[in-house]
């Protein structure tokens, strides 16, 4: 078993690094407030994980995450799903 530090892992974009507090708008939703990424907020902060992880070995995730179809929506999609979030 590997033991990765998961401080910041739920704030921090997964395809920028820009770490914010504001970038966890609820429970399920990350929209990075720098590049507009958004994603559900288990899945971002599981890519940092496996980032943290591949760092110790020295190793990278080439290219950025995989493709899983859950990946950032347009701006405007982004942005109806940060409203969503909100309530509003």
């Amino acid at each position: 078993m590997v033991k990765v530090d998961p401080r910041h892992t739920s704030q921090t974009c997964s395809r920028c690094g820009h770490q914010a507090r504001q970038n966890r708008r609820s429970q399920s939703l990350f929209l990075c407030r720098v590049c507009g990424f958004s994603v559900h907020a288990d899945v971002n902060a599981s890519r940092n994980i496996a980032e943290k992880h591949l760092a110790s070995l020295g190793t990278s995730l080439a290219g950025g995450p995989p493709s899983d179809g859950l990946l950032s929506p347009s701006s405007d999609e982004g942005q109806a799903l940060a409203l969503q979030a909100q309530g509003l």
